[in-house]
């Protein structure tokens, strides 16, 4: 790849939440790079299901254990589902999987059964696979909690335009903060980090116009 060319970024997602989240963070990292190169750069976006068969290649995969929230099981039971997961994306070519933890101020919320202490097991559960898998984690409860807990918790699922934004912005971050594939020269990488992390701004985040994200 070139010091232009846009990556293909693939998004496992289990509703529409999760896609939300993937093209919000899209549309930030496009506009952070673009800030740095003062051109356009566009980012390539595959949404695919988690369990999806045929899994595309790109530089990065992201997904959250969102869906685990509503599901009447041990969460043993989605740490095993979820190593099987990781090792069909790895086997894919995935070197770089990113997993976004669970904001625990929606622990009260209807939908989310346990409360809070489920929230937190399946916390403990991304970072167990962090530390077993080598996935690296998208500390979305931290940025949510900065940026309002109360806010956000009134949507728990992450469907509105603040907690996706919010929750992209997070997912931008930690994409920027790692290997990218040779898709961007290392100093443009790091001066586009440095000025998506200076748009932290919750009032921003909500009112910023949207990016273009092209698909597959």
């Amino acid at each position: 790849m070139n010091g232009a060319e846009p990556p293909r970024i693939v998004a496992a997602v289990g509703g529409e939440a999760e896609r939300a989240a993937a093209i919000a963070a899209g549309e930030q990292l496009s506009a952070a790079v673009a800030a740095v190169l003062g051109a356009a750069w566009p980012i390539r976006l595959r949404p695919i299901a988690l369990d999806e068969p045929d899994i595309p290649p790109g530089i990065v995969l992201i997904a959250a254990p969102l869906a685990d929230l509503a599901a009447a099981e041990p969460v043993d039971a989605a740490e095993a589902r979820w190593t099987a997961r990781i090792a069909r994306y790895r086997a894919a070519g995935h070197d770089r999987i990113l997993i976004c933890n669970l904001f625990r101020g929606v622990g009260a919320s209807a939908g989310v059964l346990g409360g809070i202490e489920r929230i937190r097991r399946l916390n403990r559960m991304v970072v167990g696979l962090s530390h077993r898998l080598g996935v690296e984690i998208v500390d979305v409860d931290r940025l949510l909690a900065l940026c309002g807990a109360r806010a956000f918790a009134r949507d728990p699922r992450g469907s509105q335009a603040a907690t996706a934004r919010a929750v992209g912005h997070a997912i931008a971050d930690a994409i920027l903060q790692g290997d990218m594939g040779g898709s961007l020269d290392a100093t443009v990488q790091a001066r586009a980090g440095a000025v998506h992390r200076l748009r932290l701004d919750v009032q921003g985040l909500v009112e910023r116009p949207a990016a273009r994200v092209a698909g597959p």
